[in-house]
């Protein structure tokens, strides 16, 4: 499998960085001009955030999306451990 090594950013935990979301199918930004009929209106209608996903997330999504077939996984036993540690 040719897995991709390079990433193109690593903003790290930068939330002084401002990132455009315009024009990449952001509901936030993009449907303002569906919602409000127009896109003067600042976006407190919708909780998303404006951060940069940490570059470990996203070298596991792509590591991931490589593969060609998105079918049922098994959850890792690590999980569920996860799970119940946050819940209590």
């Amino acid at each position: 499998m040719n897995k991709r090594k390079a990433f193109p950013h690593d903003y790290g935990f930068n939330f002084d960085l401002e990132i455009s979301r315009i024009k990449s199918s952001s509901l936030k930004y993009d449907g303002r001009q569906g919602m409000f009929g127009n896109t003067d209106v600042i976006p407190l209608w919708v909780a998303d955030m404006d951060f940069a996903a940490p570059l470990a997330v996203t070298k596991a999504l792509s590591e991931r999306a490589i593969h060609p077939i998105y079918g049922y996984t098994i959850y890792p036993d690590s999980l569920y451990e996860s799970l119940t540690e946050w819940l209590e």
